[in-house]
């Protein structure tokens, strides 16, 4: 979808209306839970919801005694303090009752939310109903959404993951250090969250990389602010792993190890969420483009084969660990021909049919449909590059880590540059999106 122009915006009254109208929308999904749950005071049996009895609320309440001389050489979570600090400091004002904090937890999911509704009604210069949709389709998707209602570490990693991505969507447009900065300074904030937001790290890297070779943008000032301010930024990690011997505090660092089948499930979220986008894209397709078409499938097809040959998935439990995720699901429901299981090998032929789609978007900033379109050209696969190299270290595969970037693979790359005859369909795709994802996590009780 091309932006706009300018000088066809609404009114700034209208826009206020319409954005306050699409907040208020937000605000029906954080606030059912919090009626039906009496204020929370009631755990969510959502996915992982033993983590907060086992993990994280015994670590904010060791925090909260010692605040704020804490002892971060080991502690009762595999990861990094800085939700826990957090959390321990809130209860310090507001008290350490567990269904307080779990309220704080469900403001930071809406206020994450809206934050997503500002990036792309803002910065990807979306229509309302569009923005709210995609807002949406983040907010509810089901191991973001039930983990806002309890005391979990992922709200606010991904309220910094999405502020770090927008600062840096507005940098590239603007060419502006300040929001460089700032990029850079909620990316640090995320990865003292949890230690796998460092793929954020990496695709600014990639941007800075992106923004000398093939923008020509090689001033040395410049190049130096910006890779400075992004190593300093890693340096809290380097201490904490220099003081714990590794990447995890020290009870958790069996947790470690090289998984290259994360990246074939990786592939698969990605073709999860991409798949009613390239239904509806092979539905429009020209009749004398069937061919092509028939031909791409089949080279997907063996490249989905040789994938799952080098890191197979094969099966929900590795070491005494149970996988978990919708796709872990889906896929013990198909058979196995070969070897292979005939739902990961359709997935990942969709996933990389989107990550072919990202691919081709990559073009020189002369061949842009317009000049503030950079980040969303390159974005997808940036993300798709550092997620990849980032969750190789991760031992479990759990869907939840994977959910974020692959949606937002999945819906920048089909829902932006997109061509006015999609447009429309595309909504619908995402409206289907929000009515299963809301049914999901109304009528089928989180198990």
């Amino acid at each position: 979808m091309s932006p706009p122009a300018r000088g066809a915006e609404y009114p700034r009254n209208h826009q206020v209306i319409n954005t306050f109208g699409a907040l208020l929308i937000l605000s029906i999904p954080a606030i059912v839970p919090i009626i039906f749950l009496h204020g929370l005071s009631t755990p969510l049996h959502t996915f992982h919801w033993m983590d907060e009895p086992d993990f994280h609320y015994p670590t904010i309440m060791e925090f909260y005694r010692s605040f704020p001389y804490i002892n971060l050489s080991d502690y009762s979570s595999a990861t990094t303090p800085l939700s826990h600090i957090i959390f321990a400091a809130i209860a310090k004002i507001i008290g350490p009752e567990i269904s307080g904090l779990r309220l704080f937890n469900a403001f930071i999911g809406y206020l994450g939310a809206s934050l997503l509704f500002y990036w792309f009604s803002g910065p990807f210069r979306m229509s309302i109903p569009r923005a709210v949709l995609l807002s949406l389709t983040f907010y509810l998707a089901p191991y973001n959404y039930g983990s806002s209602f309890i005391v979990m570490t992922d709200a606010i990693g991904i309220l910094f993951a999405i502020a770090s991505l927008a600062s840096l969507h507005i940098s590239l447009d603007r060419e502006c250090n300040k929001y460089f900065i700032l990029s850079v300074i909620f990316s640090c904030l995320a990865i003292m969250t949890r230690q796998l937001y460092i793929w954020i790290a990496a695709v600014i890297a990639l941007s800075i990389v992106y923004d000398m070779f093939l923008r020509g943008r090689t001033e040395a000032g410049r190049l130096i602010l910006r890779s400075t301010a992004l190593a300093v930024s890693l340096a809290p990690l380097a201490a904490l792993a220099v003081l714990w011997g590794g990447l995890n505090p020290p009870r958790f660092q069996m947790h470690l190890g090289m998984q290259p089948a994360s990246v074939s499930f990786f592939i698969a979220c990605i073709g999860l969420y991409s798949a009613p986008f390239i239904l509806l894209r092979t539905l429009l397709t020209p009749e004398q483009k069937i061919i092509s078409l028939l031909y791409k499938t089949a080279i997907l097809l063996a490249l989905s084969l040789a994938i799952l040959e080098i890191a197979p998935l094969q099966g929900k439990t590795l070491g005494g660990f149970s996988h978990d995720g919708i796709v872990w699901r889906l896929s013990s429901f198909a058979s196995s021909i070969g070897g292979f299981n005939m739902i990961m090998v359709l997935l990942i032929i969709l996933g990389l049919a989107c990550l072919h789609q990202a691919l081709i978007r990559v073009k020189t900033p002369q061949n842009t449909p317009d000049p503030e379109s950079i980040f969303i050209v390159a974005s997808p696969l940036f993300i798709a590059i550092s997620f990849a190299v980032a969750i190789t270290n991760s031992y479990i595969i759990y869907q939840k880590y994977y959910e974020l970037p692959a949606m937002m693979i999945a819906m920048i790359t089909f829902c932006t540059l997109q061509p006015h005859r999609e447009e429309r369909l595309g909504n619908i795709v995402l409206l289907s999106f929000v009515v299963l994802s809301a049914c999901y996590a109304f009528l089928n009780p989180f198990s």
